[in-house]
Order: structure tokens, then C-alpha cells, then sequence
């Protein structure tokens, strides 16, 4: 049910300041989605560090290769609540940060800026 048309859509809902009540439904809709592990996304917390169980070394298939794409996607500078949603999303599933930092182009370095 939550393909990745269907979590642009609602990143994109979470990022139009004029929608209102639609954003902030839409914004826990995507707090609860890449953090709990019901919904298949986000991989059970037993199993946060390491790789999925009869995954290759590496390799992020199903619901966590979605949510990997979909971090990926995220407008984290641009847009407070893609920040707070990807940051809620790294600290629930870490074993995801290594491969998210790898896949964007900015530069982890600290920078004085107030966004980061």
C-alpha cells in the first residue's frame, strides 16, 4: 500500500506550507512509517545493526530498500519536517545510515550553518 508513488505524495504533502491540517496528518503519517516497524518499512529494532536476515552483506531489499530510497529523496535542507523525519528515520533504523550517507553528495563534514 505505501509504494514509492505513495510516499513521495505524501512527502510532498509535508512539504506545501499551505495544506495544513493535511500536512501535519501527512507528517505523522511518515514519522510513524519510517520508524515503526509494523508497517514493513522500518526493519524490527532486534535486528537494527546488522543486515537482514538472508540479505548479502550490503544489500537492502523490500520494505527497508524503500525506505532507503525514499530517505534518499527527501528535501532535508530545504524543509524542517523532511529534517525531522529523516533524523527520526536514521535513529530508528542505523544499520540504513552508513548506506544513506554513501548514496547523497553532501559533504559530512560540520559546515557553519544554521540548518545542520
Amino acid at each position: 500500500m505505501f509504494g514509492d508513488v505513495t510516499l513521495e505524495q505524501l512527502a510532498q504533502i509535508v512539504a506545501d506550507d499551505q495544506l495544513g491540517d493535511s500536512k501535519e496528518v501527512a507528517y505523522g503519517m511518515l514519522m510513524s512509517l519510517c520508524t515503526n516497524p509494523t508497517h514493513g518499512l522500518c526493519p524490527e529494532s532486534a535486528s537494527a545493526w546488522g543486515p537482514p536476515p538472508g540479505a548479502k552483506t550490503g544489500a537492502f531489499g523490500g520494505g527497508q530498500g524503500r525506505l532507503l530510497q525514499f530517505m534518499r529523496r527527501l528535501q532535508a535542507i530545504k524543509v524542517v519536517q523532511h529534517r525531522e523525519i529523516l533524523l527520526a528515520t536514521t535513529l530508528a533504523t542505523p544499520r540504513l545510515v552508513a548506506a544513506y550517507l554513501d548514496s547523497v553528495p553532501f559533504s559530512v563534514e560540520p559546515q557553519p550553518a544554521p540548518v545542520w
